[in-house]
């Protein structure tokens, strides 16, 4: 597989997260793009981290 992370699973061909691994059968949500997919999980907790960076940068104004 090499240093690259394949957006499809080897063993049943099914597209998965790039970030967590997950198949599209395990997760409500399935965002797919042309240089990988991220699953509604993941997105989540990007929300979370940039919420949580933006608060940051607020109070430190």
């Amino acid at each position: 597989m090499g240093d690259e992370q394949q957006s499809v699973s080897v063993k049943t061909n099914t597209p998965q997260c790039f970030f967590c691994g997950k198949s599209q059968d395990k997760v409500k949500k399935l965002f797919c793009g042309t240089q990988g997919n991220i699953c509604n999980e993941c997105v989540e907790i990007c929300n979370e981290i940039a919420a949580d960076s933006d608060d940051d940068a607020q109070t430190s104004s």
